[in-house]
């Protein structure tokens, strides 16, 4: 039931989805029952940002976001996120992050280091021990544990594999996630503070955390180069 009405608010949402360039904004329309508009006016645009899952990516939908800084009554920046392309194939989304930035997304990207593989490793295992206990108890069998070794490392793998960044002229690309996934589009010159950032696991393999900031991200939640080799 949850799937079904997800479905029919995602169609009342996007129906009709149209998007224009105009004077330095891109606008938007959509809706079936209730219609709505929006402009996102390009010199305000921080990031952009191309998500996925497994599924879609099987049929070959992507969505792009674009996080722009707006003011609101007295608070100075706020952070603003829309939806530019809801749904469309990875050649479509290119197409426009070309026509926005005159940028191409990179082939290869630079990998984070393969100790990040270890940590997720330990990461999954404490997170799941409830799930651990309450399987033991419900089987009654210390064998049956045993297919979480296999489910979490091949997890912590995946992981491994879809971290990366690139470092371009004008841009830096952030590739994350796991089952949610991201590429984040980040121009150089909206950047405000580049900051690393390491746990206490973390300087125990010699790793750490580069952190971008813009007017648009939480904390470099949004755009975090996760698991490099530390230099210091």
């Amino acid at each position: 039931l949850s799937w079904l009405l997800d479905i029919l608010l995602t169609i009342n949402t996007y129906y009709k989805f149209k998007l224009k360039m105009h004077k330095g904004k891109l606008s938007t329309s959509q809706g079936l029952f209730s219609s709505k508009q929006g402009a996102i006016p390009l010199k305000k645009l921080q990031m952009m940002v191309i998500k996925s899952n497994p599924i879609t990516r099987r049929l070959n939908f992507y969505r792009l976001d674009m996080q722009t800084a707006g003011f609101g009554g007295g608070d100075g920046t706020k952070a603003k996120s829309e939806t530019a392309i809801p749904f469309a194939n990875l050649d479509q989304i290119k197409k426009i992050i070309k026509d926005i930035r005159e940028v191409e997304l990179p082939s290869i990207f630079t990998k984070v280091s393969k100790k990040t593989i270890r940590r997720a490793v330990v990461k999954y295992f404490i997170f799941s021990i409830p799930f651990a206990v309450a399987l033991y108890l419900l089987i009654e069998s210390y064998w049956i544990l045993t297919i979480l070794i296999p489910i979490i490392a091949f997890g912590a793998y995946i992981q491994y594999q879809y971290r990366g960044y690139s470092v371009s002229k004008n841009q830096i690309f952030v590739k994350q996630g796991f089952w949610f996934q991201k590429i984040s589009i980040i121009p150089i010159e909206k950047i405000q503070t580049l900051h690393t950032r390491a746990s206490y696991f973390q300087r125990r393999l010699g790793l750490a955390s580069v952190e971008i900031d813009t007017a648009a991200t939480i904390y470099g939640k949004d755009a975090s180069i996760i698991d490099i080799d530390s230099i210091v």
